[in-house]
């Protein structure tokens, strides 16, 4: 984890020296090293957050989700002060950005504290002790390496894609809409958490894993359609209250939303269960078929359609890469809808035992 924070962020300070952040974000209205070095700074702050982020893990895995959501939750609260702090010392234009970075450090940090005193785990043991086994850490956290960085990349890089668009409000209609669905998204992710240690729990028991994970499916069936149909019946209103009247969002724009949000809040489920090393090893396969395809579909149509493009095309592509493929291999470890294949090699070899014995 330290060493691809280091990696995240010498490729933040490459953009203020090697190239030019400005011309790959298309800012070309701002001067280009208040962008370049406001980038290098995000990405720093970004990159500190990644071994930091092991506390968050800790606590999930001791089944702690609410210690998470509390120290999370700090997340906004941290970057509102910190904006507040800038814009009085007379800073203004995009160096305000640091501030968004630096309040989920600090949140990621009181998460890590809280992770390392519940587990009772010294800080110098976390940090300089046992070293385990590399192969078992790899093994998993690999895989989870791809999922971090290929699904912001599915997210963030469409935000670019629209930036490229011809027509002048695409970026703004965007933008809008991305302030509706974040906090939206925010908390369906932050729920599903709950689901991963209950998850590695189930696995360790032949009974009931199926059940437990069709009621999570059906909950978050639920949770997907109640946040995706607000989002269609309210999503213009809310966005024209946040500009003042002077942005609309389409019907494209917020039906294409709201599905979005149903179709991820069904991945959600097969993303928490597949969690161990297979499970993540077949889940970064897909992340990657997925991502692949969302960016092609949204530079391919955006330009023609308009900003709803993306989130329709991430709705697609996670329903075809993710959704599927995910609820398909969860079936075929606890048999969802068919029987699991090892249940009938068992009963045959029990059968063929019993013939072997001479017993009818």
């Amino acid at each position: 984890m330290f060493v691809s924070a280091i990696c995240f962020t010498l490729i933040g300070w490459a953009g203020a020296s090697i190239f030019s952040w400005r011309n790959i974000l298309s800012l070309g209205h701002f001067p280009a090293s208040d962008v370049d070095h406001t980038v290098a700074v995000c990405m720093t702050l970004f990159a500190a957050t990644i071994p930091l982020s092991l506390g968050q893990r800790i606590l999930l895995g001791l089944g702690r989700n609410d210690l998470v959501l509390y120290s999370l939750s700090t997340s906004s609260l941290f970057t509102l002060a910190i904006a507040w702090l800038l814009s009085s010392g007379g800073t203004s234009g995009i160096e305000l950005a640091v501030s968004i970075p630096a309040g989920v450090l600090l949140s990621q940090l009181i998460c890590f504290v809280l992770g390392l005193h519940t587990y009772a785990l010294p800080l110098g043991l976390a940090i300089f002790g046992e070293t385990g086994e590399h192969r078992e850490i790899m093994r998993t956290a690999a895989p989870m390496l791809v999922l971090l960085i290929a699904l912001p990349a599915a997210i963030q890089g469409q935000r670019l894609i629209v930036s490229w668009s011809d027509v002048p409000t695409a970026l703004a209609v965007y933008g809008l809409a991305m302030q509706i669905y974040s906090p939206i998204w925010s908390f369906i992710a932050a729920t599903s958490g709950a689901l991963w240690p209950m998850f590695a729990k189930n696995r360790s028991h032949s009974a009931g894993k199926a059940q437990v994970v069709r009621q999570s499916l059906a909950i978050f069936f639920g949770v997907g359609a109640f946040a995706g149909a607000g989002t269609i019946l309210f999503g213009d209103a809310v966005a024209s209250l946040i500009s003042h009247g002077t942005i609309h969002l389409s019907v494209s724009v917020v039906i294409s939303m709201g599905f979005m949000l149903f179709v991820q809040a069904v991945q959600q489920v097969p993303g928490m269960y597949l969690t161990d090393s297979r499970g993540l090893a077949f889940q970064s396969l897909c992340v990657v078929v997925m991502t692949i395809a969302n960016l092609a579909l949204s530079v391919t149509y955006t330009p023609i359609y308009g900003p709803w493009v993306p989130f329709a095309a991430t709705a697609l592509s996670v329903m075809a890469f993710q959704v599927i493929p995910g609820v398909a291999r969860v079936n075929t470890e606890v048999g969802l809808l068919t029987p699991r294949r090892g249940r009938l090699r068992i009963g045959r070899h029990h059968r063929l035992e019993m013939n072997r014995s001479g017993k009818p």
